[in-house]
Parts: structure tokens; sequence; C-alpha cells
């Protein structure tokens, strides 16, 4: 009986033990204390969500990197053996004699981007030569190594971060293109000077397109600061929104991106806006203070660069090709299922 009863009070104290357990995992990891305020991991994440997650996978990609070098490296050195040949034959053998001379129309167009002052022309010729053939030479090692890899696997043990769902906010009389009740919604961070965005519009009409009812779009302002046109464009963008034109005027922007003051003007007239009440608009920068808050909640998003995209809270970095956005809308339309 006393043995019955002791196992009894063992068990009990083991299941608490358990549930104290169980319970301070579920605890939030408290990461600092202000006076009676504590700042938990939990409400960090939730505010840095993406730039925790850009800085965590900055870090797994270092590691990741310094472990293929390592890998790429051992894997080199045993292929030169087989083979018996010093690595520096054997690299020879293997990339330099099986990497294809530059193309020429590829180095015609990489010397554009050598030109400087004082510098020759054949100078220049040479080094989008060279950067080509390494360019190439770069291109047959990384072959090479993923050949070796089929018959040396690596296993790597690092765990890659798993990039955070956004709750990325919009404000009830934000520019919006589609279905107001669609599934699925992209919020998309602008800069109309940017030839990447422009780029990115006519992924958007695709998108449109295959997406006729499912899919709503939200413009919001993000003026890069190295372009000094991209915030006076976002303010008459805006200001052609109060007259219920700002897609027609987006258009315009993109268009050719002529963005002076006179362009600004133009576009305006050629969309059938208000030039009094337009021109006020602009002259008051009455939303100065509006693109400075989407710049500043686009940062807290985790933006950094443009065009930036969440489609229903996953971020699409870049000017991304259509089936980047149509794998994403699909994902969030089986969610909604």
């Amino acid at each position: 009986m006393k043995m019955l009863i002791k196992s009894m009070f063992l068990s009990v104290l083991t299941l608490a033990g358990l549930s104290l357990l169980s319970h301070a995992a579920d605890a939030p990891k408290v990461l600092a204390k202000v006076g009676d305020t504590v700042l938990t991991e939990d409400q960090m994440r939730q505010e840095m969500g993406m730039q925790l997650y850009q800085a965590e996978n900055n870090l797994y990609m270092a590691q990741k990197n310094w472990i293929d070098q390592k890998a790429q490296d051992i894997l080199f050195n045993k292929a030169a053996k087989d083979a018996g040949l010093s690595r520096k034959d054997w690299e020879a053998r293997e990339i330099d004699a099986k990497t294809p001379p530059p193309d020429q129309n590829m180095v015609q167009q990489m010397a554009g981007r050598f030109i400087r002052p004082g510098v020759a022309s054949t100078d220049t010729l040479k080094m989008a030569t060279d950067y080509v053939a390494n360019q190439g030479k770069a291109a047959r090692r990384s072959q090479l190594y993923q050949e070796l890899l089929q018959k040396n696997p690596v296993v790597v043990m690092l765990t890659k971060p798993e990039a955070p769902h956004i709750n990325v906010t919009y404000a009830p009389d934000d520019p919006v293109k589609g279905n107001a009740k669609a599934p699925v919604t992209i919020v998309e961070f602008t800069d109309f000077q940017c030839p990447y965005c422009k780029r990115s519009q006519d992924t958007l009409r695709q998108v449109e397109q295959t997406y006729p009812t499912q899919v709503k779009l939200v413009a919001r302002q993000y003026p890069l600061p190295f372009h000094d046109r991209a915030k006076p464009s976002a303010e008459a963008a805006m200001c052609a929104k109060e007259q219920g034109k700002y897609w027609e005027y987006r258009d315009k922007l993109f268009a050719k991106q002529e963005l002076q003051d006179a362009d600004l003007h133009r576009y305006a007239q050629e969309v059938g806006l208000n030039e009094k009440k337009f021109s006020k608009c602009l002259a008051d920068h009455r939303y100065a203070a509006r693109i400075e808050s989407d710049i500043a909640e686009g940062q807290k998003f985790g933006v950094s660069g443009t065009p930036a995209f969440f489609v229903n809270g996953e971020m699409i970095n870049g000017a991304q090709p259509f089936s980047n956005f149509q794998q994403a809308i699909d994902t969030a339309l089986a969610k909604k299922k």
C-alpha cells in the first residue's frame, strides 16, 4: 500500500513538473524589463519580423557560403587526386579548357560599364573581356561543383530561417485597384523614378488579367532618397488621387519616367485633372507627411528597396517574374479554401 501511495505521489509530481515545463516553454521569452514593462521576443518579432528575418538569413547565407567554399575545396582536391593530377593541372583541364571563350556581344555590352575618364577604349575593352571570361569560369566552376555533389553529397546541418508572415497594413484611403472583396491583397511599395518599378508594371498587368476578381492591388509610396524626382512624383500621384485619377496618372509617370515639374503638370492636363486644384495640392505639399509615413511603415515591414510587394503578407522583393507572383497568389488562395 505504501509503495502504491509513493508511486502515485511520484506520478503526480512528474505530471506537475511536466506541466510547469510546458508552461515555461510556452511563456514568451523576456528580452528586457523597463521598470514594470516587460519586453518579449514575441513583441520584437511582431514589430521587426522581416528585419530580423533578413538579418538571420544573412547570417545563414554567410555560414552556408563558408560550407560551400570548404566543401568545394575538399571535393576539388579529391577529384584532382583521383585523376592523378595537381590541383592546378586538374582545374586547367576541367575548368579552363571547358569554359567557352567570351561572347563578343556580351563583351561589347559590358564595355560601357567600364568607361572612365582618362581610360583608353582598348583598356576598357580588355577589362570587359576579362570580366566576361571570369564570369564564364565562375559558371563552369559552379557547374563542376554541382556535378561532384551528385557523387559526394554534402549534408548541411544548418536550419534555414523561415520568412515570417507580415501583417502589412494600409489606410482605407490608400489607392486600391481591383475587387474590393478580393481574397488576395497585394500591397506594393513603389518609386516612380525606379527602373525596376517600371519593369514590374507589366507583371502586375499580367496578374490583373490572370486573377481579375481574386486579387486587389494597394499602392503605397516609397520614394528612394537618391532619386531626386521620386518624391515630387509621389506627391503628384496622390494629388491626382484626390480627383479620382491616381491610376491613370501613375501610368503616365511610369510610361517614360519623365518627371520634371513641367511633366507633372502636363500629365495632369492629359488625364483631365482640375489644374488649379492639382497645382495648389502640389504647392502645399499636402501629401508629403503621408509619404514619409509610408516610408516609415515600409521600413518596419522590412522594405529596403523598390519595388517591394506583399501578397497576403508574403514578401516578394524586386521586379520578380510573373511565376513568383503566381505561386504566392495560388498559395494564398489555397489557404482561403
